[in-house]
């Protein structure tokens, strides 16, 4: 059976009808992207919403993707980068990846590292032992509009591309 919850804009009570993707995180919360870099958390124990916004959202652009970084960090892939969202001071934070700028995918894996799909600019990876990106070059066939991750319990990346299929990357 479906439930139907309203989520509205905060400023004008106008429903929010374009969602484009969510998160949980580890306080069980759910993190929902609105269009313009809208974020809205909803307290699963109180059935509420909250709205968080940066000032200028334009210069986000579009949410494409997000993670729970790190307890109290969502981070989000959008199409004019990377962005941390901090849950306690209610702030957003570019993050330079060093690569591309248009984020289409987030995986976090089970070593605490970071996989970041681009549009057209490959695969970044963060270490959770490093502050900084590696570029990764895909494989032949692997294509260049890279849309999803998932990790098999190997440890294997598999990789979605909107140009190329399925692909496997062992990283061990």
């Amino acid at each position: 059976r479906f439930s139907t919850f309203r989520v509205e804009d905060t400023l004008t009570r106008e429903p929010i009808s374009r969602i484009s993707t969510m998160c949980q995180d580890s306080f069980g919360d759910i993190w929902i992207a609105g269009y313009a870099c809208e974020l809205y958390k909803f307290e699963l124990s109180r059935l509420t919403f909250t709205c968080n916004r940066p000032e200028d959202g334009e210069a986000y652009g579009r949410v494409r993707s997000m993670i729970e970084y790190a307890p109290g960090i969502i981070m989000l892939g959008t199409d004019h980068g990377l962005v941390n969202f901090n849950t306690k001071n209610r702030s957003f934070e570019h993050v330079d990846n060093g690569h591309h700028k248009f984020i289409h995918s987030i995986l976090k894996d089970r070593d605490g590292g970071v996989w970041i799909g681009t549009y057209f600019g490959g695969i970044n990876y963060l270490s959770p032992l490093s502050s900084l990106f590696t570029l990764i070059e895909a494989g032949e066939g692997c294509g260049h509009i890279i849309s999803k991750f998932c990790e098999d319990p190997e440890g294997n990346i598999w990789i979605g591309s909107d140009d190329g299929g399925l692909s496997l990357y062992n990283p061990r």
